[in-house]
């Protein structure tokens, strides 16, 4: 059994201001068995960037320029995603610092407020150590 690809499909996808959105190119894959075809099937939807090296005749289609727009597209498409993907992981960390600031800042609140609770009692062992000691003082008449 033998197999040919031969192009098959160019497709454009447009933004919906008219701007390029993305393409990509598609073989039709011919099975042929001592010269019969046996079966057709459209092979894989595959990037634009990769038709020269695959064999789909950009030159007859597109202007050079005009490859190297859809080119770029793919690549600043790829760019985006990425980008997404750090923002999205970036706001992950984010998030997970600010609970544990968060966090900290209860921490500070509860010390506080046992450091006042603290000082109120030390002042209040102050004030009866010292009327304590000032009854001890005074002479009884």
């Amino acid at each position: 059994m033998a197999k040919t690809s031969t192009p098959y499909e160019f497709l454009v996808r447009m933004n919906k201001d008219g701007t390029i959105a993305g393409a990509h190119i598609k073989f039709l894959d011919t099975y042929t068995d001592a010269g019969v075809i046996i079966q057709q099937v459209e092979g894989e939807a595959q990037p634009v960037s990769v038709a020269g090296s695959a064999g789909f005749p950009m030159d007859t289609i597109l202007s050079a320029i005009q490859s190297a727009a859809l080119a770029t597209v793919e690549v600043e498409k790829a760019d985006c995603a990425t980008a997404k993907a750090e923002t999205a992981k970036a706001t992950e960390a984010l998030t997970a610092a600010q609970a544990v600031i968060a966090n900290k800042d209860a921490e500070i609140a509860a010390l506080k407020a046992k450091a006042a609770a603290e000082a109120s009692k030390a002042k209040s062992e102050a004030a009866i150590a010292a009327a304590a000691a000032l009854a001890l003082l005074t002479p009884v008449v």
